[in-house]
């Protein structure tokens, strides 16, 4: 997001390098007379990997730099061509000139890059190459009036390194994205990516000279998103023409799919027209017009995405409606009442129109939307909220355009989110980041915040199942007993089918607890197939139904292939627990040098998370690498914030590699762990249930209190029990006949390689 900060000016201006604007220069651009724009990123990219490889100490830095070029230089005769440049480089030098007294050393190195220059920035902010970029602009404007220099200004990272010639130079993606920006201007143009354009946005001198053109297409069918600097120095009221001529074809690649469409589901589209009179009362929308939500850079980006997913989501189905964005209106649009709105709408000859506002509070946007009929003036939709993160904002179109698609052909859908409280959507978005930390306290947290979301909309469904998946997963966490959590959990998950029975999430929740608690594998089978016929692409269904029911029937080849997609799609989210079950599901199956890789996979992104840190050190465990499991402890040890429990968990620690370093005996390791579960089982909390200890015993080859402890476990009905069968911890008791009757308990069979497969 923008920041609220003014962009600071002070000091900005860089010290003007060695390197003479169009001498020779070893930075890896050549002219662009002689090799394409294509050649030149190929050598410029072996020129980086070269540099880095003799040079391994170079450091990559954050930089501002300004691409610019002389528009079609190539046509000027040889003469023009020198004449011209050299006045450029002129005008470049004048401008350095003049800022002198504000130069600080090493904040400038300029590069020749055959028919323009880059000028690369290292200051705080890109404020000093937008000033230079405005200068230079205006001053080449007065000189050559004919002839056009077209700019583009990228923030991003570069490497300084010394050339061959013993000069500063510069090289990096950040060069790179600048041209590439530039590329898509053309006429006296200064075009700015993202992050520059979110820094000058909140300044009174900058925020009315920015105009957003949206996401466009650059080399390699990268998209970027481009905004404009519109002053007297630029040609501020053209639109570059390769982004007009991208804009012309996504319209009329459009039209021809709405077209194609039309003609090929004439008949369905009969049916609609009969299903939206008779349900809704008003004739079929043959034409929709759709109105920029609000005058800012973040609204338009969102209003463009709309008017292209509601003309996919339309034209992919049975409609044929006609979507038309809104003609180019000034900053004083107000669409504050239906009879403004119907008014545009008629002025524009269209049937239907969509419109509505944005409030954004503590990092949540909210966007409201009307979609009237303006031949008779009603509501089709009215004041329907769409909320999401700032993270997340780009899915607000999607949720918009399937809503109007399915509303228009007649189909009731549930507004997303299930609440109209922007209140209850809150503290469940604070909920749901509270559960991903999976931590005991966390989870607690994030149950007082559901429950705050229930108070506030008593028929919040996403609340509720939200409710049932805390505690479904809070005695892995805590000590609170299994019979109180999966009660719980049992009784929110209700609620939240009887509140909305097509939550796919709901139907998880109870199978889940199903699974876990009651050894119901009948019924947890069928809410899971419910919450697959309901969403076949949850990740939630899919980690759900591999971990607690495939992994426990011991169908492993597709609890790990159902992982697999349900990690993808979590990672994505920001939520680690799957892509860690990922890796304990490798665990289950016998893979531990996969399981392993996945744990340090999550580590990586999170070395914090403290669920994967110990899964971690449990397969060092399995597989006899005590060393590394001693080291997996003392990491788990610094995790806590509150030292009470860091020094405890320390001292098991030090005391588990006292015992292992001095015998290097793995039973050693085993009885100390043992002893310190038994001795500490109520400060140990999540880590000692009677499974737990039973798994302790069977490594130690005690059978007879591996029994036992596993007695005490199904009495109580532990968590984790479900994965009895295929723990390979328990391997060695596979034959006993005692653990064969548990397994039977647990209304499980035994599978023949006990989860080693």
């Amino acid at each position: 997001m923008p920041s609220e900060k003014e962009p600071d000016d002070s000091n900005i201006y860089g010290s003007p390098d060695d390197t003479e604007p169009g001498t020779a220069s070893d930075s890896g651009f050549v002219s662009a007379q002689s090799l394409s724009i294509d050649e030149q990123e190929r050598i410029a990219q072996e020129k980086l990997k070269s540099i880095l490889k003799q040079n391994p100490h170079l450091e990559q830095e954050a930089a501002h730099v300004l691409f610019m070029d002389i528009v079609s230089f190539s046509l000027l005769t040889n003469e023009q061509q020198r004449g011209i440049f050299d006045d450029l480089q002129e005008i470049v030098r004048a401008v350095i000139k003049e800022h002198v007294p504000r130069l600080r050393s090493n904040q400038l190195i300029r590069l020749p890059t055959g028919d323009g220059m880059a000028l690369v920035f290292f200051t705080k902010s890109p404020v000093a190459a937008v000033k230079f970029a405005q200068q230079i602009s205006s001053a080449f404007r007065d000189k050559h009036p004919q002839v056009k220099v077209r700019m583009g200004i990228h923030t991003g990272p570069v490497y300084r390194f010394k050339d061959i010639n013993g000069k500063r130079n510069v090289i990096g993606g950040g060069i790179n994205m600048a041209q590439r920006v530039m590329d898509a201007g053309d006429g006296s143009c200064i075009l700015l990516t993202k992050g520059v354009a979110e820094f000058l946005l909140p300044s009174e001198e900058w925020k009315n000279k920015i105009r957003d053109l949206g996401k466009v297409k650059v080399k390699h069918g990268l998209s970027v998103r481009v905004f404009s600097l519109c002053d007297e120095t630029t040609d501020s009221t053209r639109l570059p023409s390769k982004i007009k001529s991208q804009r012309r074809w996504k319209l009329a690649r459009v039209g021809i799919i709405a077209l194609t469409s039309c003609l090929l589901t004439i008949g369905v589209i009969l049916l609609v027209y009969y299903l939206s009179t008779r349900m809704f009362g008003h004739r079929k929308l043959e034409s929709l017009l759709i109105v920029r939500i609000d005058n800012n850079a973040d609204s338009t980006t969102l209003t463009n995405g709309l008017f292209n997913a509601i003309g996919k989501e339309l034209y992919d189905g049975v409609d044929g409606l006609s979507v038309k964005p809104e003609p180019e209106l000034g900053a004083d649009i107000n669409l504050t009442s239906v009879e403004n709105a119907i008014e545009m709408a008629r002025r524009q000859g269209v049937q239907g129109i969509l419109y509505g506002s944005m409030k954004q509070a503590g990092g949540i946007y909210t966007l409201t939307i009307n979609l009237v009929d303006v031949r008779t003036g009603h509501f089709i939709l009215k004041d329907r909220p769409y909320q999401k993160q700032y993270s997340n904002i780009g899915e607000i179109p999607d949720l918009i355009a399937h809503d109007v698609a399915k509303t228009l052909r007649g189909k009731d859908l549930p507004t997303h989110p299930s609440t109209a409280s922007s209140e209850a959507f809150m503290l469940y978005l604070e909920g749901r980041e509270l559960l991903k930390k999976r931590t005991g306290d966390d989870i607690k947290k994030s149950i007082e915040k559901f429950e705050a979301a229930t108070k506030a909309d008593s028929k919040y469904a996403d609340a509720y199942a939200a409710l049932a998946e805390a505690y479904n997963v809070i005695t892995g966490y805590t000590d609170m007993s299994p019979k109180e959590a999966y009660g719980k959990a049992e009784s929110y998950a209700r609620q939240a089918i009887n509140a909305n029975p097509n939550l796919p999430e709901a139907h998880v929740a109870l199978a889940y607890c199903k699974a876990n608690f009651y050894w119901d594998w009948k019924t947890a089978e069928e809410e899971f197939t419910r919450a697959r016929t309901i969403n076949s692409k949850s990740a939630l269904y899919k980690y759900s139904y591999a971990f607690n029911y495939l992994i426990p029937q011991g169908r492993m080849a597709e609890a790990i292939s159902l992982m697999n997609e349900a990690a993808d799609a979590a990672t994505a989210d920001g939520d680690l627990i799957i892509p860690t079950n990922l890796g304990w599901t490798y665990y289950y199956a016998g893979d531990y040098p996969k399981a392993i890789k996945q744990y340090e996979k999550v580590l990586e992104t999170n070395p914090a998370f403290p669920r994967a840190r110990r899964r971690l050190r449990e397969a060092y465990e399995q597989t006899g690498q005590y060393n590394e499991a001693i080291s997996e402890w003392y990491k788990w040890a610094d995790l806590p914030s509150n030292e009470k429990k860091k020094a405890f968990w320390m001292d098991v620690a030090t005391k588990l590699d006292k015992a292992y370093g001095k015998s290097q005996k793995p039973a050693d390791y085993w009885q100390t762990l043992l002893k310190l579960m038994l001795d500490n089982k109520q400060a140990l909390q999540e880590s000692v249930t009677y499974y737990e200890i039973a798994s302790v015993y069977a490594m130690l080859g005690d059978d007879e209190a591996a029994l036992g402890s596993l007695e005490k476990a199904i009495d109580v009905k532990d968590d984790g029990l479900i994965k009895l069968a295929v723990n390979p911890r328990f391997k060695s008791l596979k034959d006993n006949p005692k653990f064969q009757d548990y397994i039977n308990r647990i209304q499980l069979k035994l599978p023949e390689a006990n989860g080693a497969q």
